[in-house]
């Protein structure tokens, strides 16, 4: 029996409650209400720490029983505590979370690998980083034991230190992927002290380099379902289906726009809702690589007996208007830029100039929660035909436009500004790309139900 069978085997036993048990839990609360408080006091404190050493030397130096805690009721509120998105949370009050407890220390950085939670659809790192920052970045390339890149996405976001995080988040770029037995993971990391860091400073130390072998139990992969889907719909002025596909650790709402289309959806946000007016909530960006699927809040364990999509903002991009010509002298607008929108010139030298964009705010941007989106599509035409991709962007909030220099702007206070430079160019005009064409903020959802 490997290791695995024994996990498996001791799961089975603990799942099943010993004749001797039965009603245990009952007369221990019985007792326990009859009991005074003082009489805990009376336990040898050396007692108490002796079974805890035992507990905790027995979950590290046993795979299988450490793989086990990870499905006893009174360990989960452990794991709930770090896990942020609520299908993450489902995921382990349903025991997906496998333990890996392992962990390195390479100059002075210690970064432990504690828990796993996988399906078909995904895999997410839980981490704790500890060093002498008190924020941290992972990122991770998950290999063949021989080496190879598995084709996986990644996402990860930065993270205090010190404590368990959701640190990287990996997702299969084919629906054919199959998950090994066996990962090797190469862990990149980057520190950055905020406390002791200049209110502008954004460099991050790179950090050693931290490498993996963990094993995983794929007896929890082929878990997923369809939800349901539309027929074709019509939002605004073009044809969209929609399919919702459940696993686990997310959802996915599937959108599939029709050939005939004269606009391409850039971005979608969105609810669902079920028979019992739970709501699901988006969450993530669109997944490219997967053709246009977003992720939001699982449904796989509710099995909700009916679901309706209910939109509430998107953004178009007519591929005729997807480049605007500039005149990088005079700052004029040869093209028509988006509802909204205004384009501001600031030179830096002869060959740099600044770009702003001015739109208007989101629907729900507040002071305390600053939203914004993408204008422009990070790219310029030069009259060659030749196409640049611009590397930075920023998005700020200020009223005030290039301070004290002949191209200083008013911006009202309904409205943000995305920077972007266009450097190294020497030409008088450019077709400045755009990331849409037009956004519809709903006044009341589009809703459609799944068949």
């Amino acid at each position: 029996m490997d290791r695995m069978d024994e996990y498996r085997a001791l799961c089975a036993q603990l799942e099943e409650t010993p004749p001797a048990l039965e009603y245990t839990l009952t007369r221990a609360k019985a007792r326990r209400r009859r009991r005074k408080f003082g009489r805990f006091l009376g336990i040898p404190a050396a007692s108490l720490a002796g079974i805890f050493t035992a507990f905790v030397l027995l979950v590290n130096f046993s795979v299988p029983v450490a793989l086990a805690c990870s499905h006893v009721p009174a360990l989960l509120p452990l794991l709930q505590a770090v896990a942020f998105s609520p299908s993450l949370k489902a995921a382990i009050e349903h025991n997906y979370a496998q333990y890996i407890g392992q962990s390195q220390t390479v100059d002075g950085i210690t970064l432990d690998l504690s828990y796993l939670i996988l399906d078909d659809a995904q895999l997410t790192l839980l981490v704790e980083v500890n060093g002498p920052y008190d924020t941290y970045h992972a990122y991770a390339e998950f290999q063949t034991l021989d080496g190879e890149k598995l084709p996986l996405s990644t996402l990860s976001g930065d993270f205090p230190g010190g404590s368990l995080e959701e640190g990287v988040s990996a997702y299969p770029s084919s629906d054919d992927f199959l998950f090994p037995d066996t990962i090797r993971i190469v862990c990149k990391v980057e520190g950055y002290d905020r406390a002791g860091a200049p209110a502008d400073s954004g460099n991050w130390d790179t950090l050693p380099e931290f490498v993996f072998t963990v094993p995983l139990d794929t007896s929890v992969l082929n878990d997923h379902r369809t939800e349901g889907e539309t027929g074709w719909v019509e939002v605004d002025g073009q044809r969209l289906r929609f399919t919702v596909e459940s696993w686990p650790t997310q959802s996915r709402l599937i959108v599939e726009e029709h050939p005939d289309n004269t606009a391409k959806l850039q971005t979608l946000d969105f609810y669902l809702e079920d028979e019992t007016g739970r709501q699901y909530q988006r969450h993530g960006n669109g997944l490219s690589a997967m053709g246009t699927a977003f992720l939001f809040d699982t449904t796989y364990f509710d099995r909700p007996q009916s679901l309706t999509v209910h939109l509430t903002d998107s953004t178009w991009l007519d591929p005729a208007r997807e480049y605007v010509p500039i005149d990088l002298e005079t700052g004029e607008v040869l093209g028509t830029l988006p509802d909204g929108v205004s384009l501001y010139l600031h030179r830096r030298s002869d060959t740099s100039v600044e770009v702003a964009l001015v739109a208007p705010k989101p629907a729900g941007y507040t002071d305390t929660y600053m939203e914004s989106y993408g204008v422009s599509a990070m790219r310029y035409r030069t009259p060659d035909g030749v196409i640049h991709q611009i590397n930075q962007s920023s998005h700020s909030y200020s009223h005030v436009l290039w301070p004290n220099t002949k191209d200083e702007a008013i911006i009202p206070d309904t409205h943000f500004v995305e920077e972007v430079p266009i450097t190294d160019c020497t030409w008088d005009t450019v077709e400045f790309g755009l990331y849409y064409t037009w956004r519809s903020e709903y006044d009341l959802p589009l809703s459609f139900p799944l068949g």
